[in-house]
C-alpha cells in the first residue's frame, strides 16, 4: 500500500472515528437518563406505597422533590435525542460524502 492510499485511507477514517466517538458519548448519557428515569420510578412507587403511612405534609414534599427530579431527568433526555440525531445526520453527510470522494476517484 502507497503512502498517498494510505493517507486517503486516514482521511476517509477520521470523519467516522469522530462520529464513533460522538455515538458513545450519546450512549453515555442516554444510560444516565435511563438511570434518572428508573429512579423517579421507584421514588413513585415509594411514595404511592407510603400515602396511607405518612403524614400528607411528607407526601407534598416528596412530590415536589420528585417533580423536581423528573424535569432534570426530562432535560437529559431531550440532551440525548439531540445527540443521538446529530450523530446520525453527520454519519449521513460522512456517508455521502467519502462515496462521492470514493466516486471521484475511481
Amino acid at each position: 500500500m502507497t503512502t498517498h492510499c494510505i493517507r486517503r485511507s486516514l482521511a476517509v477514517l477520521a470523519p467516522i472515528s469522530e462520529q464513533a466517538r460522538s455515538y458513545v458519548r450519546a450512549i453515555d448519557s442516554s444510560v444516565l437518563s435511563a438511570q434518572q428515569g428508573y429512579n423517579i420510578s421507584e421514588d413513585a412507587l415509594q411514595l404511592s406505597k407510603s400515602i396511607n403511612e405518612s403524614p400528607a405534609a411528607n407526601h407534598e414534599e416528596f412530590a415536589i422533590s420528585m417533580l423536581g427530579l423528573a424535569v432534570r431527568a426530562q432535560e437529559k433526555a431531550s440532551v440525548s435525542l439531540e445527540q443521538f440525531r446529530n450523530v446520525r445526520q453527520a454519519l449521513l453527510k460522512v456517508c455521502f460524502s467519502q462515496t462521492a470522494n470514493l466516486k471521484a476517484l475511481n
